[in-house]
């Protein structure tokens, strides 16, 4: 179960983002297509959801480590 978070974290997909951030999904395509190029407020949001999901990660990692280490329960 922890694996399959962490995994899950680790590729959200185009349409995840954009429901996050509160963006279009197509703009979310022409971005990563580079078509073309977000908006500074645009970006805000997108850092928003980078700084979200990095949080989360940091968060699986210290918990992953210590189901490995045997300091706690899976």
């Amino acid at each position: 179960m922890l694996a399959q978070r962490a995994l899950q974290a680790l590729t959200p997909t185009i349409r995840d983002i954009s429901e996050r951030a509160g963006l279009n999904y197509g703009t979310l395509r022409t971005w990563r297509a580079g078509i073309r190029s977000a908006s500074p407020e645009n970006l805000r949001k997108l850092a928003e959801v980078v700084d979200r999901q990095a949080d989360t990660l940091r968060g699986l990692a210290v918990e992953m480590r210590r189901v490995a280490d045997g300091t706690r329960e899976a």
